[in-house]
């Protein structure tokens, strides 16, 4: 029997998952942390670099750490296959 958590076994099938406890704890981090752990949850093997480079920006420019966890869990649900299609959050990606 094998003795693998969900996460390692995503981990070796190359489905990244973001650590949820991180994603909820960004609001509560002072600024500057929020958006160091934040960007460090983005998988870059599953996003197109411009894309990657526009969420590093966004994040760069949040105003707070609310801002930066919305971002993240924008993310997280668009990753996940939860996202709004014709959000204005998918459409402000889009082009890229």
């Amino acid at each position: 029997m094998f003795m693998y958590t969900i996460a390692t076994l995503m981990d070796i099938l190359g489905l990244n998952i973001m650590d949820r406890n991180i994603l909820d704890s960004l609001e509560k981090m002072p600024l500057d942390k929020a958006r160091e752990e934040a960007i460090a949850l983005i998988d870059v093997k599953k996003t197109k670099p411009v894309v990657l480079n526009r969420l590093k920006y966004d994040i760069s420019v949040a105003r707070n750490s609310q801002e930066v966890m919305r971002i993240m869990w924008a993310v997280y649900m668009s990753g996940s296959g939860h996202g709004t299609l014709g959000s204005s959050w998918k459409k402000h990606y889009n082009g890229m």
